[in-house]
């Protein structure tokens, strides 16, 4: 599939797909798995075997040399709640804490919490598992017939999707790898399910997580998805326009969903994949991260007292956000203007840093957004929540760099007011404001009800 934007791959998928019943499996659709296969394009991320496309004999060789590198993994307690970290963390004080989850933990107790992070283990924040000790599970394992069966139905499904869909054979192999690491989370998932069997599971968004649901739904372990940023009428993995009942049931999607707030309650309601009795609000949620009295005063010395732009960046999209910081430095006078990047929790300086050294008024910064945001009068980002979020701040302007392989999204912020557009090739106009911004940011995020939560995932 070439690179499109939302709307065109949304568009191109369903064209290709108009009868999502081919996606069926035993106890599963798989619609979603190969969606996200065409979206990440994992053939462009470097050589993943797809082994369970080998021969069954050779497969039992290759998992078998695969689990002597891993170390044995025992010993887990059994906890009532199961709760799938992506892995971000922010500092609080002298300790860091997870982004999505550190209110949520403390309001449960970590006693009763099993605490697995998606990515490698951070050393500096208390876990129980990482993704890397999670294969080592699944990789001592035998596989047993449901296994089995299991791989035998996706075979069975690519050989139907060669037959009856014009996949090309590079989005084929994309859909190949995306079914390999759907059954590696699966039986990650389903051999830590048989060590510490938990009575609920919360998780941010259900894509990429499609193993660990199945998993999941076939112990009959309700799942409950908390919003982690934007949700777009244009979105891949939200606001299906179509969805029969029997494709969202059997789609492993969570069973519950909690939003910031009624706005995004509001827009998920209009769609097929979560009906109203399993929308709930949460409200914001988020840890902040927390600026100690040196991190102030390093923000203070480098802004001095210029004009401060912000720029919040988002993961993968680097190249845009370095070519606008160029852009600025270029045509702005350094004495007056200060332009500042700061990055995703999820991403590098190094990248930043490399690309605009040569700049004496630009600076990539980690440090919290929260004193960033009251610093800076001009804030930039393309899709990010943060465009939302800066809203509570009544001093700033508040801008969506238009990029059109992302003008879905961008489209959706700039109909609804919450920033305006700014081309790649277009200085801010300082004397901008948008209206009612306190008020709109109030309609976005709800006040948190941890109490409401709490009460819903303890019945």
């Amino acid at each position: 599939m070439p690179v499109l934007d939302f709307q065109a791959f949304n568009a191109r998928f369903f064209e290709l797909n108009k009868d999502l019943g081919i996606y069926d499996c035993k106890d599963f659709n798989a619609f979603k798995i190969v969606q996200e296969g065409l979206k990440v394009k994992y053939s462009e991320k470097g050589n993943i075997r797809c082994a369970i496309f080998y021969a069954s004999w050779i497969y039992r060789i290759y998992r078998f040399f695969n689990a002597l590198k891993h170390k044995k993994t025992e010993g887990f307690k059994q906890k009532d709640f199961l709760i799938l970290d992506t892995g971000r963390i922010v500092k609080q004080e002298k300790k860091y804490v997870s982004l999505y989850f550190d209110k949520i933990i403390a309001r449960l107790g970590l006693e009763h919490c099993f605490v697995f992070f998606e990515h490698k283990k951070h050393k500096d924040i208390d876990l129980d598992l990482d993704m890397n000790a999670m294969l080592s599970l699944s990789a001592r394992k035998k596989l047993d017939a449901q296994d089995k069966d299991l791989i035998k139905q996706i075979k069975q499904l690519l050989h139907r999707l060669e037959q009856h869909v014009q996949y090309s054979k590079s989005e084929l192999l994309d859909i190949r790898i995306a079914f390999q690491l759907f059954v590696d989370k699966y039986l990650g998932m389903k051999a830590l399910l048989s060590m510490i069997h938990p009575k609920k599971a919360i998780i941010t968004c259900h894509y990429h997580k499609e193993g660990f649901l199945l998993a999941l739904k076939q112990t009959s372990i309700q799942v409950h998805e908390l919003q982690h940023g934007i949700v777009s009428e244009n979105d891949i993995f939200y606001c299906y326009k179509n969805l029969s009942k029997h494709i969202s049931k059997r789609a492993l999607f969570a069973d519950y969903f909690w939003t910031f707030g009624p706005y995004w309650t509001n827009l998920l309601k209009q769609y097929t994949e979560f009906s109203s009795q399993r929308l709930k609000e949460i409200g914001l949620y988020t840890q902040t991260s927390f600026t100690d009295q040196h991190s102030k005063e390093k923000i203070d010395h480098l802004l001095k007292n210029c004009t401060c732009i912000l720029m919040t960046t988002q993961t993968y999209l680097h190249d845009y956000f370095i070519d606008y910081a160029t852009f600025l430095a270029e045509h702005l006078d350094s004495d007056e203007y200060v332009i500042v990047l700061k990055t995703h929790p999820a991403e590098s300086t190094q990248t930043y840093q490399k690309s605009l050294a040569q700049f004496s008024n630009v600076f990539v910064l980690s440090e919290d957004l929260q004193y960033l945001f009251e610093r800076a009068q001009v804030h930039i980002s393309i899709y990010s929540t943060t465009l939302f979020e800066a809203l509570k701040y009544k001093h700033i302007t508040n801008y969506a760099l238009y990029i059109d392989e992302f003008k879905g999204y961008v489209d959706v912020i700039l109909k609804d007011q919450i920033a305006l557009k700014l081309m790649p090739d277009q200085l801010p106009d300082f004397t901008e404001h948008s209206q009612n911004q306190a008020q709109m940011h109030n309609h976005f995020f709800s006040s948190l009800n941890l109490d409401k939560f709490v009460e819903a995932i303890s019945e």
